[in-house]
């Protein structure tokens, strides 16, 4: 039987900040016009999506979302755009790298393979986590009860032995309906707080 609960962290907004707008201002910087073009198909489509569920690779969504709109920009300087839009949350990366040390963690984020093997790169407190997941490799996206099955199997942890953050509110509700002791993160109170409240110190 686990003794303590597996805290489970979302990233975007929870640990680190993400801009839309600054992706398309970054697109826009290499080809003037591209960012509502590509903004859109990341963020409004369903090749977006499938993207975020490793349905399609990075240069297939690339492929389909860019060329047929007339966008000219490379493959890479695409990438390179499309990574640099996340601001760290510093308080919030400290307190997943204190509470590695004393619980099981885990990353449960919605996110592509563009951005996932950059920001474990260029984020160290994020390998403190145990168990680091992500819809593209997992094939399948938040709010999806599947996607917290996955996490209970590849964990260990029953729903019941999670405290899971996210700023998503639809996400939250998802994991509470199966039993998940869920945390709405806004950035009003600190998240500290809000796990304090929850029972995890």
């Amino acid at each position: 039987m686990n003794s303590k609960k597996l805290i489970v962290f979302d990233i975007g907004n929870v640990l680190l900040h993400f801009s839309k707008e600054r992706a398309g201002r970054n697109f826009d910087q290499i080809e003037p016009g591209a960012g509502p073009v590509l903004v859109r198909a990341l963020w409004e489509t369903r090749l977006g999506l499938d993207l975020e569920k490793g349905q399609v690779t990075g240069p297939e969504f690339f492929r389909r979302a860019a060329r047929p709109a007339g966008v000219r920009m490379g493959y890479s300087a695409f990438c390179r755009a499309f990574r640099e839009i996340f601001t760290p949350i510093p308080e919030n990366l400290r307190l997943l790298v204190r509470l590695s040390k004393t619980h099981p963690t885990a990353l449960l984020s919605n996110t592509s393979g563009i951005h996932w093997r950059y920001l474990l790169r260029t984020t160290p407190a994020l390998q403190a986590a145990r168990w680091p997941l992500a819809s593209h490799r997992l094939k399948c996206v938040k709010p999806n009860p599947l996607i917290f099955k996955l996490l209970s199997k590849k964990t260990g942890f029953d729903f019941k032995d999670m405290v899971y953050v996210d700023d998503r509110p639809e996400f939250v509700r998802a994991a509470k309906r199966l039993g998940i002791n869920a945390l709405c993160y806004t950035g009003r109170i600190p998240l500290k707080t809000l796990f304090t409240k929850a029972g995890v110190r």
